[in-house]
């Protein structure tokens, strides 16, 4: 009898070892250091002033995110500084391969209601000046569920994969920014 519970339930722990140690792949390969974890890029707007480019950098959040009161962490005017959290859905299929091993699981083992998906959390700074505005993406993670803690993308192989999803992001900021203001 103790040897086929022995049986019966190894083959479980091995499964049930393999969600909890998942998240954890994010971290094997070679290790970046943290000033080398973040995405920057500065854009160039000739002819506004650092006030105008604020209050533009705070229209296109509110519009950009689904609720930008919970987005927006911190806010100085006259900095002209805007930080903020969010998330987009990875495209790599490096993602995308770990996201459907753990919507596998979650239908042997009756997980989470929600589907996987692969999730990339942020933090952005938008800082403004005259004639243009720096946006840095750091704090980088990624979870399955909107729900769950992220884990940080330390690697090079898992930094690489998730940096070509914050280029429509920058892409959208500045056809943002550049566009006519509208007169009513």
């Amino acid at each position: 009898m103790k040897r086929w519970i022995a049986y019966c339930i190894a083959p479980l722990l091995g499964i049930a070892g393999v969600v909890f140690v998942m998240p954890g792949c994010v971290t094997t390969g070679t290790i970046l250091p943290p000033e080398q974890r973040i995405i920057q890029d500065v854009i160039e707007i000739e002819g506004k002033s650092q006030d105008e480019l604020y209050v533009s950098c705070m229209k296109w959040m509110t519009k950009t995110f689904k609720s930008s009161k919970e987005v927006i962490q911190y806010q100085d005017k006259e900095a002209g500084t805007i930080v903020g959290k969010g998330y987009t859905i990875a495209t790599d299929s490096l993602f995308i391969k770990d996201a459907n091993k753990a919507n596998l699981i979650d239908a042997i083992f009756g997980g989470p209601a929600e589907i996987a998906k692969p999730y990339l959390w942020f933090t952005m700074t938008l800082e403004t000046k005259d004639g243009r505005v720096r946006i840095t993406f750091d704090q980088i993670g990624w979870t399955h569920y909107l729900s769950a803690e992220p884990s940080n993308i330390e690697t090079v192989k898992w930094f690489n994969a998730a940096r070509p999803n914050f280029e429509p992001i920058l892409e959208d900021l500045e056809a943002f920014l550049k566009q006519p203001e509208e007169e009513w």
